[in-house]
């Protein structure tokens, strides 16, 4: 694991707040019941008392639940990625860095193109893959892009066909997620 810090993020500053968020040391959150991870600054006793499913003024004078009594955080535990997906990821790299296929390019592409590409990678890998045919795709699929060249499609062995067509979703979900955040911006 690198020296990078890990920032704890409180549910509701992260919310209402998210440029004064943030901790580095998970013992400034609890967990509380429901799951929700809160700082002390967030939780009142009201709070507390909501999501542990009671109601203030409790029987007998009990003493309620405070901030302290809660779990803290798990502590972080790096993902491990595999190397498909780190292969996934560096091909999606390349496409912007070595073939130029940047965000602006990319959302030009608004009628399905990436996602179609991909799904061309697929059933070629798909293909390749099926006992019987040892050989790979030759004729363009169907489901190319009409307004793509056809020398754009290369399909190679079924491994780096798949790894084409995860960069190419990815592609078009960053697409996608940029074009909703645009919509919403207006």
């Amino acid at each position: 694991m690198t020296d990078d810090k890990i920032m704890y993020v409180c549910a509701d500053c992260g919310e209402h707040m998210p440029e004064a968020c943030g901790h580095y040391d998970r013992y400034y959150l609890a967990v509380m019941p429901d799951g929700t991870w809160l700082c002390e600054n967030c939780t009142s006793e009201t709070d507390i008392l909501s999501r542990c499913g009671v109601q203030p003024g409790g029987p007998d004078g009990d003493e309620w639940p405070r901030f302290h009594d809660f779990p803290h955080p798990p502590e972080y535990q790096p993902v491990m990625l595999s190397a498909a997906v780190h292969d996934a990821l560096a091909e999606r790299r390349r496409q912007i860095e070595v073939e130029g296929f940047s965000e602006d390019r990319d959302d030009k592409y608004v009628d399905g193109e990436l996602a179609s590409a991909a799904l061309c990678y697929v059933m070629s890998a798909a293909h390749a893959l099926t006992p019987q045919n040892s050989d790979k795709i030759e004729d363009l699929p169907e489901w190319w892009p009409v307004s793509w060249d056809e020398a754009f499609f290369k399909p190679t062995t079924a491994r780096r066909d798949m790894i084409k067509a995860i960069a190419l979703l990815l592609a078009q979900i960053e697409s996608l997620d940029r074009a909703e955040e645009n919509a919403v911006q207006l």
